[in-house]
């Protein structure tokens, strides 16, 4: 019998060593602690915070210094409205507020700022002729908006090329109410015939009454307002050549707020 042997395929004996602390795990001997990583984390985020509520407070001041800036740009450009108005003698109460009608415009009264000028309107209507062949012509004077004076009378051309107006009767305008700002003639055609005195008002109306038949029936009461879609701020008459008008003629148009225009046509009378 062959004596007993305890290595085994020659492998040594591992002898256990008396009070071997136990070795650490290497694959984790590096591995930071968790609450240094929480405290760190924790501290990023306050610098974030930080810097939020900075911005918020920086973002917020600039905002009002916007804000004051441009209330003080508001008040500049106010201050030069007033101005540029009081120069152009046009009181800013008169300025229309109906953005869908007059938006920022509204025919002004032609009236001066200075108590020592007096500001007036004059009308002289073409021709009419009467019966006994007489030029008769309708004059008028518009104070601060109202009827002065109201005059019919004869009207003789010169030699000189000048004109002279004798007075005839008064003629009293009635049913007009409103300030006036500016007064035309209108009509269409090749002649005067069925012209009309037209009132342009300060709230873009155009009230009228009928030429021949006024001074021929002494009756000079308004016939009404024309029907025109718009806010009138002027008119004149223009050259037209028409198949219509029998060759061309003499036409009247209005111009509106707008910029835009619309040729007179009878329909625009009142019915």
């Amino acid at each position: 019998m062959e004596p007993e042997n305890n290595i085994q395929s020659g492998v040594p004996e591992v002898k256990p060593v008396a009070n071997e602390a136990p070795k650490e795990d290497i694959v984790f001997s590096n591995k930071p602690k968790k609450k240094t990583g929480m405290i760190l984390g924790m501290v990023l985020f306050a610098i974030l915070a930080i810097g939020g509520i900075g911005f918020g407070v920086w973002a917020w001041m600039d905002g009002n210094t916007q804000k004051e800036a441009l209330n003080e740009q508001i008040d500049d450009l106010t201050t030069q409205n007033s101005e540029l108005l009081e120069k152009l003698g046009i009181d800013s109460e008169d300025i229309g507020t109906d953005i869908n009608r007059v938006g920022i415009y509204k025919n002004p009264v032609i009236k001066s700022k200075n108590s020592d000028d007096v500001y007036k309107l004059y009308f002289t209507s073409t021709p009419v002729w009467d019966n006994d062949g007489n030029s008769m012509v309708v004059e008028l004077a518009v104070k601060d908006g109202s009827i002065e004076y109201c005059n019919v009378g004869n009207k003789q051309w010169l030699d000189n090329g000048g004109s002279a107006f004798t007075k005839v009767s008064d003629c009293s305008i009635t049913g007009l109410e409103g300030d006036i700002y500016t007064i035309v003639e209108f009509g269409e055609g090749q002649d005067n015939l069925y012209n009309n005195i037209g009132f342009v008002m300060t709230d873009g109306t155009v009230k009228y009454l009928p030429l021949y038949d006024s001074v021929e029936n002494s009756n000079y009461a308004i016939r009404g307002s024309l029907n025109i879609d718009g806010y009138v701020v002027n008119a004149f008459d223009v050259d037209v050549s028409s198949e219509s008008l029998a060759g061309g003629g003499v036409s009247t148009v209005f111009v509106l707020n707008d910029g835009s225009f619309v040729k007179y046509d009878t329909s625009m009378l009142a019915q």
